[in-house]
C-alpha cells in the first residue's frame, strides 16, 4: 500500500501525480495545484482544501447522524429511467447534500471557488456541482468504474473528501486509483480532511473493502443542464 509523499512545498504539478499538500489559507493557491495535476496526470490527492477542521468535524457529524437514522439510501448505478441498485457493484448508501446546514453552506462555497478556478485555468465550461454523503458499511466496496461516460460532457471533474478519524491503513477502505495502462497508480487511505481529485471519464477508481465504517463526500462538477434535483453553484 502506498503513502503520501511529503508535502510538496512548491505546489507544483510533478511527475508524481500523488501529492500531498498542507492546509493552506489560499483558495487559489489549491486551485491552481489542482488544475496542474488535472492537466498533466488527470488527478491529484490532497491534505485538505483549506477547509475548517470544525466543518470537517460537523459534517462528520451530519453523515453518522444520517446514518444512524436510517435516513441514507441505497446508491445505484446508471443515470435517467436506466438507474437501478446493484449491490454486487456498490453496496453504500448515500444522501444527498442541500448547502442548509452552516457547515455544508462552507463546503458549497469552497467548491464554488474550486469550480470558477478551473474554468478559468482549464476551460471546463463547469455549469454547477452536486454532492452527497457516502457511508460504506464493513466489507462495502464499490467496483472499479469511472464516474462519467466518454462524451457525455455531464460529470468532468469528481471530488471524494475523506470523514473518517483515527483511520488506520491497515483498516482497508483505500480509493484505489488505475493509470491509464490499467496498473495500481495509488491506493488512497481515506482519512479525516484527506481530498482526492480526478477527470471523472477518465480515471478508473474503485473503493476497496474496509474493517469499520467509511464516511465520505463525493462531490461532481458538471458542465451540462442539472437533470438532479438540485442546482449548486
Amino acid at each position: 500500500m502506498s503513502e503520501l509523499p511529503a508535502s510538496d512545498s512548491s505546489l507544483s504539478a510533478t511527475s508524481l501525480p500523488l501529492q500531498s499538500l498542507a492546509q493552506v489559507a489560499g483558495t487559489d493557491v489549491v486551485a491552481e495545484h489542482v488544475a496542474n495535476s488535472l492537466a498533466s496526470a488527470g488527478w491529484c490527492v490532497l491534505e485538505g482544501l483549506g477547509f475548517d477542521p470544525v466543518h470537517l468535524t460537523a459534517l462528520q457529524q451530519e453523515v453518522v447522524a444520517l446514518h444512524e437514522a436510517g435516513a441514507l439510501a441505497p446508491a445505484a448505478i446508471g443515470r435517467g429511467p436506466g438507474q437501478k441498485l446493484a449491490a454486487e457493484i456498490r453496496n453504500d448508501r448515500t444522501a444527498w447534500l442541500d448547502g442548509q446546514s452552516a457547515a455544508q453552506a462552507a463546503l458549497f462555497k469552497r467548491f464554488s471557488e474550486i469550480q470558477q478556478f478551473l474554468n478559468r485555468s482549464l476551460y471546463l465550461g463547469l455549469t454547477h456541482f452536486e454532492a452527497h454523503f457516502a457511508a460504506f458499511e464493513p466489507g462495502g466496496f464499490y467496483r472499479a468504474h469511472r464516474d462519467s461516460f466518454q462524451g457525455k460532457a455531464s460529470r468532468l471533474v469528481s471530488l471524494v473528501l475523506y470523514l473518517n478519524e483515527r483511520w488506520q491503513p491497515e483498516t482497508g477502505g483505500e480509493l484505489r486509483i488505475y493509470d491509464a495502462e490499467g496498473a495500481v497508480a495509488a491506493e488512497v487511505v481515506p482519512v479525516l480532511g484527506r481530498t482526492a481529485v480526478f477527470l471523472s471519464e477518465d480515471v478508473l477508481h474503485e473503493v476497496c473493502p474496509s474493517t469499520r465504517l467509511r464516511y465520505s463526500i463525493a462531490c461532481w462538477f458538471r458542465a451540462d443542464v442539472s437533470d438532479n434535483l438540485l442546482l449548486l453553484r
